[in-house]
């Protein structure tokens, strides 16, 4: 397990640094450890120079790939006892899926199915790409949006799936929690706020208990 959490932490990093490249100066906002997996998933029916290049991109721990997936495995197991029951209140609730959608009659190779149902939990689901893709890509739309509360509602757009869609595969992570910092409604005033056109302006400052909490001094801007 430590190895695929170093693997997590490396790809994580890798993916916020290409991210943030892409839109310099935003926020970014985005979920590494669900991207890993399903990259993870994906390579698992990849070979040579693709599984080879892949393996890098996701940190592989060696012997790949199975140190990746058993790894993967018990992070998932480890996480699964921590948080499945929590309240998201008390205690954070987290709970991940996976699910493989296969055309009608695509034939999968035993070892790319069984790796994903055994290291993964991700069963095959046969649908009607060819025949019915509308009603393939809802199905799966309620998949995903049951197991994220809602919080996913239509994963894939009007018109993701085609005729000729054979495989898609899906991982959903659901994290409800509370702040571990929690700011105080109550102490919440509105004071000055200096704009960089040298204008005031008053906001509502809001409070709480971060007393001895570190911050960042950066090039022309610094906290107050």
């Amino acid at each position: 397990m430590a190895a695929a959490a170093t693997a997590v932490c490396g790809f994580s990093a890798d993916l916020y640094r290409e991210l943030a490249a892409t839109r310099p100066g935003d926020n970014v906002v985005c979920a590494p450890y669900s991207v890993g997996l399903a990259l993870a998933m994906t390579r698992a029916g990849a070979g040579s120079t693709t599984a080879a290049e892949m393996d890098a991109v996701l940190h592989a721990p060696h012997p790949r790939p199975q140190a990746l997936d058993s790894g993967l495995n018990t992070v998932e197991q480890t996480l699964a006892t921590r948080y499945q029951d929590g309240d998201g209140v008390a205690r954070p609730l987290l709970t991940t899926a996976n699910a493989l959608w296969i055309r009608l009659g695509l034939g999968l190779r035993p070892g790319f199915q069984d790796t994903l149902a055994g290291y993964y939990g991700a069963a095959p689901h046969p649908v009607d790409f060819g025949g019915a893709p509308e009603a393939a890509r809802q199905e799966i739309n309620t998949w995903v949006s049951d197991r994220t509360n809602a919080k996913i509602p239509e994963l894939l757009p009007f018109g993701a799936v085609s005729p000729g869609t054979k495989l898609i595969l899906t991982n959903t992570t659901y994290l409800k929690a509370a702040w571990r910092y929690q700011f105080v409604p109550a102490l919440t005033a509105t004071e000055p706020f200096t704009r960089d056109d040298g204008s005031v302006v008053g906001v509502p400052m809001m409070r709480g208990p971060f007393a001895g909490m570190g911050y960042q001094v950066g090039d022309g801007w610094l906290p107050r």
